[in-house]
């Protein structure tokens, strides 16, 4: 395994025990938060981290939660989502910005109780299949 593979396992594991504290945030929170931009601000940040370490995760694993194992083919596939959400989770461009704040929004009226993070996870995998769907 490469030294740079393990480095960034050893992280999304850290991330993911470090807010393992923290309680997760419902969308109605966040949207109530809105008064405090401050606030709602760190909850998203927050949330973020933790939804960007989740994935990673998740993908890097070669077991799915309930412990059964991936095929070869299903880890492949995964190493290279968590490739395309590393690429994208620091570069996020002003449209996908929106798009994200903009489904957040979305949730947050259908569905108040959604965790955030949940929420993250999701536009993160959409956008980052179709990074990995153009090649890159």
């Amino acid at each position: 395994m490469k030294w740079s593979i393990q480095i960034a396992c050893m992280y999304a594991t850290c991330g993911l025990l470090m807010p393992a504290t923290a309680n997760a945030v419902a969308l109605g929170v966040y949207e109530q938060a809105a008064k405090d931009s401050a606030k709602q601000s760190k909850l998203l940040n927050e949330a973020y981290d933790t939804a960007v370490a989740r994935t990673l995760a998740g993908l890097r694993v070669a077991h799915f939660k309930d412990g059964k194992q991936k095929t070869p083919g299903r880890i492949e596939n995964d190493r290279k989502l968590a490739n395309a959400v590393e690429a994208l989770t620091g570069h996020l461009t002003r449209d996908q910005s929106g798009a994200l704040i903009i489904m957040i929004d979305q949730y947050a009226q259908a569905q108040p109780d959604t965790e955030l993070e949940d929420v993250i996870i999701s536009f993160l995998l959409t956008e980052a299949k179709k990074r990995a769907g153009q090649g890159q």
